[in-house]
């Protein structure tokens, strides 16, 4: 017998936060004006939807350390994605723009977007892939599902200490990006090996075990997980370090409900996803 099976994943790029609205989002920082710094929805300039964030900020430049305005958040995001993005309009200062997120176990991790916000004229997307995010606290172990905490803006400064700096910032668009997931294969079919690669599981659909292999060219921190559709580790196959070559490892999915699962593949910087069906 046959079956249809149909569900609804991440794939491509989806909204996360159009920026309509603050009523998700406060303002908190380090070394800045509380009273003079405000965070409000404005028409225009945008990129997406209706309205855009506006961060308004004031601080004195002080010989104790950098400012730092807080864009604060609690914003879950579906699956596996793996790239975090968002549209900012900068005031031709060097700030930086940083990322706070939280793990299934409550660890948080951070990631700069590695660029300067400056640019004063129109909006530039930044994107930080989820492969850049290092905890904040050493030890720390990532495992999706995960959530935006916050933006982090390290703001830059003019004149001298005691000056007072003023300006004014734009957001819109957060959003996030999944990868391409490779295709489920006829039985039988052949497939091109790669320096990295995550062969797809045999057989697939499969009851209740199923084959995986996989490729690396190098010695690498290997690490291969499956989740389900909400984005929960619900087995770690592999987590080791291995020398290049091709490796297979078998799993078992009787403990589990009929349904789509993901297999990730995670060695150095390099990550890929296959799906798998468990059909009982």
């Amino acid at each position: 017998d046959t079956s249809l099976v149909t569900v609804e994943i991440g794939t491509d790029v989806q909204i996360l936060d159009s920026l309509e609205t603050t009523a998700n989002w406060n303002v908190s920082g380090v070394l800045y004006d509380p009273q003079a710094t405000t965070l409000t929805v404005v028409d225009t300039p945008r990129t997406v939807g209706e309205k855009a964030l506006r961060l308004d900020y004031q601080f004195v430049r002080s010989s104790q350390g950098r400012s730092w305005v807080y864009l604060n958040t609690d914003q879950p995001i579906y699956g596996l994605p793996d790239t975090i993005l968002i549209d900012i309009k900068s005031n031709n200062l060097n700030h930086i723009a940083d990322l706070l997120i939280s793990d299934d176990n409550n660890e948080l991790f951070t990631a700069s977007t590695g660029l300067f916000a400056r640019n004063s004229t129109r909006y530039e997307t930044y994107k930080i892939p989820i492969t850049k995010f290092n905890a904040v606290d050493p030890g720390a172990s990532f495992n999706f599902p995960i959530r935006i905490q916050s933006l982090q803006i390290k703001l830059w400064y003019v004149g001298v200490v005691g000056d007072t700096n003023s300006g004014t910032l734009y957001f819109d668009n957060l959003r996030v990006k999944y990868p391409v997931l490779t295709p489920i294969l006829d039985q039988g079919k052949s497939e091109i090996p790669a320096d990295f690669n995550l062969f797809q599981n045999y057989p697939n659909p499969f009851n209740p075990t199923t084959t995986i292999r996989y490729k690396i060219d190098q010695p690498e921190n290997v690490v291969l997980e499956v989740f389900n559709l909400l984005g929960q580790k619900v087995s770690t196959l592999v987590d080791k370090r291995q020398h290049g070559g091709i490796y297979q490892v078998s799993f078992d999915g009787k403990n589990l409900s009929s349904g789509v699962y993901f297999c990730r593949l995670q060695a150095g910087g390099q990550v890929k996803i296959n799906k798998m069906i468990l059909m009982k």
